[in-house]
């Protein structure tokens, strides 16, 4: 089998056509060497550091209709039979970002919520406006997350985590309130 890169504001692999090495370095050169302004270099399989973005039939890395990579199809942290997705491996395998890039948006997206956010409660009853922030605050230092369809990524990694301060403080007061409940018996 053999592949082309047909002609197209991003790069498309299909496996009708057939494509060399020339085609694809003439492309690059017209497009400022594969990528736009702002946007994050994208690995190959082989981590060379390639800039072509394929498509595939399953969805991946494909653009929805207004230009920007839409969210998977259910939520962040369950399994895929379950309806979800796994956040970090769909970032770090699909969508190709280092994992140091990966672990700093993570502990800034962290570290933002606790200053903005309520940790007891879950995304769901979170202040939207507050949200809307915290993604504006991530796409500011990482200009490529405005790729994403309502920056899904930090919104995904926001719900992980307040799921969990969220579980954890219920917990927490459970324990609380069992201990209060033996000290006055």
């Amino acid at each position: 089998m053999s592949f082309t890169l047909a002609r197209s504001p991003v790069p498309v692999i299909s496996a009708q056509m057939e494509f060399t090495r020339d085609i694809l370095e003439a492309w690059k050169e017209e497009n400022n060497g594969g990528q736009r302004k702002n946007q994050r270099p994208r690995r190959d399989a082989s981590g060379s550091g390639s800039n072509i973005e394929t498509s595939s039939n399953d969805g991946t890395n494909d653009r929805g209709a207004q230009g920007k990579i839409p969210k998977p199809i259910g939520e962040p942290g369950r399994r895929p039979e379950t309806g979800g997705f796994p956040l970090k491996e769909r970032l770090l395998k699909v969508e190709m970002w280092e994992e140091e890039t990966y672990d700093d948006i993570l502990n800034a997206v962290r570290k933002a919520s606790q200053v903005a956010l309520n940790l007891s409660v879950s995304f769901k009853f979170q202040d939207k406006t507050k949200v809307d922030m915290i993604c504006a605050k991530m796409a500011r230092k990482w200009n490529f997350l405005d790729e994403y369809d309502g920056h899904w990524p930090v919104k995904s990694m926001l719900k992980a985590y307040l799921k969990y301060t969220s579980e954890r403080a219920r917990k927490d007061n459970k324990d609380a309130a069992e201990e209060l409940e033996r000290d006055v018996e």
